[in-house]
């Protein structure tokens, strides 16, 4: 379990902290080496299915080089030989249930933010540079030890090498210089350089969250503009004579930056994309469909599992209608649903048990069918 300090809950963090600035936190977690181990860590480096990177300071090419996986074995035990490397591994809360469930101590924050837990594994001075992520990240001392220097959220830094794919950031004043042991952690806003070299060969678990980019969303907006139908086309303002027919005009244009919040339904389709957005999965599913009907599969007591890999959100639209998401989908549900999203979304196995007050009305099965068909829940793991 993660333990705030004394002096701050939760909701003090949200206040004060939350994408505002640093935080550190000693002592945040008992037995945290025994989460996972290091040749856990390798082993899911080794696989095809799993997203991992190994950047070598002094590669054998070139400096910083990085390598992605799957790993290689042979190359994983030679790593002991060379100076100032690190292996991290992506989104191991898919494959390790202690990682999973340590998300349920960060479930005062939203889960639809929630990205992934990283695990990076650093010799003696491994590092991967000083940098800017634009997301939030809890950085927890798994084993070893990991000296951190923090700047100031949003101060400019200057990239070293601009036109380059490491996107390393020049020397900045700091105001965290710290060394974290064995079940601290740090809290890093969005914006802020920091750098972590490794003091003592060990483990740092990164809870990273989303933050997609604009770009990203203007794509499904574009998308959900062209499926609603509803086209929105270019009308002039009132025009002038011109002595330049090829100038546009300051009205033109302002009358162009307003044909988004001018078109119908804008509010709600900006709406809709951020949940959309908001659920879409890292990766393919990881659990098999389930081929029962969903009353079939609760009364026969077959195991109807989360997908660890699923996404799920619900926005109330108004006094009527629910949007639920999943998986990067969106379905008009009634307000009925509500009482139901509330328990039945966040839990991880439905069964007989957790659902027979329920199991006799239609609506419930109709939205527990749902579940299974969108693969939010599923049957036997196929990884």
């Amino acid at each position: 379990m993660i333990t705030f300090p004394n002096s701050i809950n939760k909701q003090d963090f949200l206040k004060s902290y939350w994408q505002k600035q640093p935080l550190l936190f000693r002592n945040a977690m008992d037995n945290a080496e025994q989460l996972i181990t290091k040749q856990q860590l390798f082993d899911l480096s080794l696989s095809d299915d799993i997203e991992s990177r190994l950047l070598m300071e002094e590669g054998p090419d070139e400096p910083w080089q990085v390598f992605h996986g799957p790993q290689q074995a042979e190359q994983l035990e030679l790593l002991n030989e060379s100076p100032n490397w690190t292996l991290l591994v992506q989104s191991v809360n898919l494959w390790h249930l202690g990682c999973k469930k340590l998300l349920e101590d960060f479930r005062f924050l939203p889960e639809w933010r929630l990205d992934d837990i990283m695990i990076s594994f650093a010799n003696e001075k491994g590092t991967v540079g000083p940098h800017v992520d634009h997301y939030d990240v809890f950085l927890l001392q798994l084993s070893g030890s990991r000296r951190w220097k923090v700047g100031k959220p949003d101060a400019e830094v200057e990239l070293i090498e601009p036109d380059s794919d490491n996107q390393q950031i020049k020397a900045y004043p700091t105001i965290i210089d710290e060394t974290l042991q064995v079940g601290d952690m740090l809290y890093i806003p969005p914006n802020t350089a920091h750098h972590g070299i490794g003091i003592e060969p060990g483990m740092t678990l990164s809870v990273g969250f989303r933050s997609p980019a604009l770009s990203e969303m203007m794509m499904i907006f574009a998308e959900q503009v062209m499926l609603s139908k509803k086209e929105n086309y270019y009308i002039d303002p009132l025009f002038s004579v011109r002595t330049s027919t090829t100038e546009i005009s300051s009205s033109a244009m302002s009358k162009a930056a307003s044909w988004f919040s001018n078109l119908e339904d804008y509010d709600a389709l900006v709406r809709k994309s951020f949940g959309i957005l908001q659920t879409q999965p890292k990766q393919e599913l990881l659990l098999l469909p389930i081929e029962k009907t969903a009353k079939e599969a609760i009364l026969s007591q077959q195991a109807i599992n989360r997908d660890p890999a699923a996404r799920v959100a619900w926005y109330q639209v108004d006094e009527l209608t629910i949007w639920l998401f999943i998986n990067g989908e969106c379905f008009e549900r009634s307000i009925e649903d509500k009482q139901w999203l509330e328990k039945y979304s966040i839990i991880d196995t439905l069964t007989l048990e957790n659902t027979s007050a329920n199991i006799q009305i239609d609506k419930f099965l109709e939205l527990v069918q749902l579940f299974i068909d969108t693969g939010l829940f599923g049957g036997v793991d196929v990884s």
